[in-house]
């Protein structure tokens, strides 16, 4: 069964009672759940400390998230742990009003390198293409499959089957309304015996009105995302298996609808494998996870989220469902508690409970 992180603060519980007799209120802190959105997002522009030098400008952002643990499984002892889940910054040049070049670092709990090049990539935009704006990039950079957004402090299981960071290149454009990617870039696994370039996604986004947005992605080969599908295994395998998402966001403040669905269009098999003695690794035939979540923000310093989601062929089947409750503590500081519980299909013995408290700074 996969380890199921759980996060508590105590402490912190103190900090949020008695944050109206330390500080003003939060007035100024920005539509909490549009911050929280914006935490998720890639390749927003930054908001951090910006350093002038003529026509060059520097921006310098990132953010913290500071967690502890406790886990209550039905198979083994509980668990407890403080940690910095997330410690990031972003370094932004804009050379010139075309040219711009990000290089972010991270840290997250549990992954190695302990800190990592996140992003690093040079950006060129053209205005004025066909009634919008053309931008090229190039360089290692989280791809457009998937949209992933949440308000909850876990991730959905639709980035961890789906998120996709690789060294490419991209080609977009967009005019407000519509936002067209496409990308291309040599993957980890070579089905046709050469190391070329021969993977890629293309997604289409569409924002009709402020309330509505939907888009449409497809990726060349699932396998290839953070979503370790192969498990452990190093052998090559001789077919891509398809993938495509879909999402839609639906707001009317102060509550927000979000639905995304993510998965594999054919199945994964032993036959497909070069060595076919790899397929016990398989996470399963035909990887899927869908979620749908409400949001309802009633004030600027409080937010309240649930969400459902279920996967299939992945991570045991497991079906999850919870709710998270955020403050906005002081500007750019939120701290957030989220309750999720999660049942194992392929081990009825299995289930878990977690409590979240996270406070989350962004700079």
């Amino acid at each position: 069964m996969p380890r199921i992180t759980a996060t508590i603060l105590p402490a912190l519980l103190f900090l949020a009672t008695a944050a109206p007799a330390l500080a003003e209120p939060a007035g100024e802190v920005e539509d909490l759940r549009q911050r929280l959105e914006k935490l998720e997002a890639r390749h927003e522009e930054p908001e951090g400390f910006a350093i002038a030098a003529g026509k060059k400008i520097l921006t310098v952002s990132g953010e913290l998230e500071i967690n502890a643990a406790y886990t209550d499984t039905s198979d083994k002892p509980a668990e407890s742990n403080f940690t910095v889940k997330t410690a990031q910054i972003n370094f932004d040049a804009a050379v010139s009003d075309r040219v711009k070049g990000r290089l972010a670092l991270l840290h997250e709990e549990g992954e190695e390198p302990v800190v990592n090049i996140d992003e690093g990539y040079i950006a060129y935009t053209r205005p004025e293409i066909l009634g919008g704006s053309l931008k090229v990039t190039a360089g290692r950079a989280y791809l457009p499959f998937g949209a992933f957004v949440s308000a909850m402090v876990s991730d959905p299981l639709t980035l961890e089957l789906g998120e996709i960071r690789k060294t490419a290149l991209l080609t977009g454009w967009e005019n407000g309304r519509i936002a067209l990617q496409l990308a291309a870039f040599n993957g980890d696994r070579d089905t046709s015996g050469t190391n070329v370039i021969d993977n890629g996604v293309v997604s289409v986004t569409f924002a009709p009105s402020e309330q509505l947005s939907f888009g449409l992605s497809y990726l060349c080969d699932l396998a290839e995302t953070k979503g370790k599908i192969l498990g452990e295994a190093t052998a090559a395998y001789e077919q891509n298996v398809n993938a495509a998402s879909a999402n839609i966001s639906l707001k009317f403040a102060p509550v927000t609808v979000t639905i995304e669905y993510l998965g594999a269009l054919r199945e994964f098999s032993e036959a497909m494998l070069a060595d076919p003695a790899k397929a016990k690794e398989l996470t399963g035939r035909k990887p899927q996870a869908w979620f749908a979540e409400v949001g309802y923000a009633p004030s600027k310093d409080w937010a309240v989220s649930g969400r459902y989601e279920k996967a299939k062929d992945y991570q045991d089947d497991v079906a999850r469902y919870g709710a998270t409750v955020s403050y906005g503590l002081d500007t750019n500081t939120t701290l957030s508690l989220e309750y999720l519980y999660s049942d194992f299909a392929r081990k009825a013995e299995d289930t878990a409970s977690q409590v979240t408290m996270q406070l989350a700074v962004e700079f």
